[in-house]
């Protein structure tokens, strides 16, 4: 997964447990002048599970960043062929590995001379995990004062708080949710761009009983192009306000996709009653486990920027994740950009979250973020995983943000089993078919043949998806708001 990165000021520190002996070291990165292009790499070794390379040519913007997630004929390589280098460039490049023994960091300098040879040079060579970001973020709470800043319904509350004084709090106790508002509308995907996800919200999909919030999402019975259906209590999201596709579907050349939206599902805010600049998050909630879902457990600025939009996932797995035993988190940066092939815009992310290795999703987890004004530290059942520093593009209000999604072109890689391609005008339609006709019902991803109701001669091979069972249900039991 490749993008080019410039002038965003967050840095990853992944903390790990001090430990006395690592067997592994990353060797030196090896690059490759191919015509015109170039590659980087190192050998795989046991225990790697992911590497990013970061290469910066001539001290330049953009960074260009790689992300992956599988090694090919013994090596993890990132292969460049829109970037050709010249004579005498000077390439720098990092690589952080995720290692079953924790994450690791090597920075190399190349220098490519008249006749084309290469020349390496050690920058940084790491034999331990990297272990920096706790401890200077631990020293900065000691010595600060307090700098939360709390909204509510819209003012900013005029009061210094104490340290690790309460100052948001929901148990779900009562069906009415004062400090919540759901969401009513049928999401970007269907409205005209191709963002996050193939959700149609309301709150049909959430329930609060025994003192916790349910989400379940399902499969929606609306199918086919000629079906028609308004959605009630509509109120169009931010960036969207003058676009009639929010509230109603009905066919049309100028969606994203003409197929209505294949999942209902619900998300939950506190945009407009409760956001907060600093402070320490705590959520008890499951995890929704089921082909192609998603959480929701993250925080939005009140003042959203359509064309960069940001967002603080506190805590993240898709299904592939969690099949992996992966939990992320971390900031999250979704960039606009113009769709040459029509006026649409599609999104693409900046940014990447840090990875925690070792998580069962099985029953409720505490998911903590810590955010200040020098950093930021993400922690599940109380143990940290990963920190980043925050030079100041995190200081502004930000509400909480609870929901299911599904599908989506950001956050499922195009694979053999996966029913849908990302970016194409019938990813709705292949994402509905996997999980209904001859898919209904399906306990394994497998392909299926449909045969067609009035003409039993056209036959058409489908990819199922697995039928979401009880374990598709996001689970919230808290929320919990503290200063810093």
């Amino acid at each position: 997964m490749r993008f080019s990165l410039c002038c965003i000021s967050f840095v990853w520190l992944c903390c790990y447990g001090v430990q006395n002996v690592f067997a592994y070291k990353i060797p030196q990165i090896k690059l490759e002048l191919i015509g015109d292009k170039f590659n980087v790499s190192i050998p795989d070794e046991d225990g790697i599970s992911m590497a990013i390379f970061n290469i910066e040519i001539n001290e330049q913007c953009p960074v260009l960043v790689d992300m992956v997630t599988a090694q090919r004929g013994g090596f993890w390589r990132s292969e460049h062929a829109a970037n050709k280098l010249k004579r005498n460039d000077k390439v720098k490049i990092n690589v952080l590995v995720t290692h079953k023994d924790g994450l690791f960091s090597r920075t190399d300098s190349v220098q490519v001379s008249d006749r084309l040879t290469l020349t390496y040079e050690t920058i940084k060579e790491a034999e331990n995990p990297i272990d920096t970001c706790a401890a200077n973020i631990a020293t900065n709470l000691v010595n600060r004062e307090t700098e939360t800043k709390v909204k509510k319904n819209g003012k900013e509350l005029r009061r210094i708080f104490k340290r690790d004084e309460l100052i948001f709090e929901e148990l779900f106790e009562k069906q009415d949710l004062p400090n919540w508002t759901y969401a009513k509308f049928i999401h970007s995907n269907a409205i005209g761009d191709q963002s996050e996800d193939f959700t149609a919200l309301s709150k049909a999909n959430a329930e609060v009983y025994n003192g916790k919030l349910f989400i379940t999402p399902s499969i929606s019975s609306k199918l086919g192009t000629n079906s028609r259906f308004n959605v009630s209590d509509c109120r169009s999201p931010a960036c969207y306000e003058g676009s009639h596709f929010t509230c109603k579907y009905e066919k049309s050349k100028e969606r994203a996709y003409e197929y209505p939206a294949p999942v209902n599902s619900a998300r939950i805010s506190t945009n407009g009653t409760f956001s907060f600049t600093y402070g320490r998050i705590e959520i008890n909630a499951t995890l929704p486990n089921g082909d192609w879902l998603f959480p929701y457990i993250m925080l939005m600025p009140d003042k959203l920027n359509c064309a960069m939009r940001k967002q603080i996932r506190i805590a993240f797995a898709t299904s592939a994740d969690l099949e992996s035993k992966r939990l992320r988190g971390g900031p999250v940066i979704l960039q606009a950009r113009e769709n040459t092939q029509s006026a649409k815009l599609y999104f693409t992310r900046l940014s990447h979250m840090a990875v925690n290795t070792n998580f069962n999703v099985d029953g409720f987890h505490n998911f903590t973020m810590v955010w200040t004004s020098q950093g930021m530290s993400w922690y599940v059942d109380r143990k940290q995983y990963a920190c980043s520093i925050n030079n100041g593009e995190y200081a502004e209000p930000y509400h909480i943000v609870l929901g299911v999604g599904a599908g989506g072109n950001l956050e499922f890689e195009d694979t053999t089993s996966k029913p849908w391609r990302n970016g194409y005008n019938t990813a709705f339609t292949f994402f509905h078919r996997s999980f209904t006709g001859c898919c209904a019902r399906q306990n394994h991803r497998k392909a299926c043949v449909q045969i067609n109701k009035n003409n039993k001669n056209v036959k058409k091979e489908r990819m199922c998806s697995r039928e979401w069972g009880p374990q598709a249900t996001m689970a919230v039991e808290s929320v919990r708001v503290f200063a810093v």
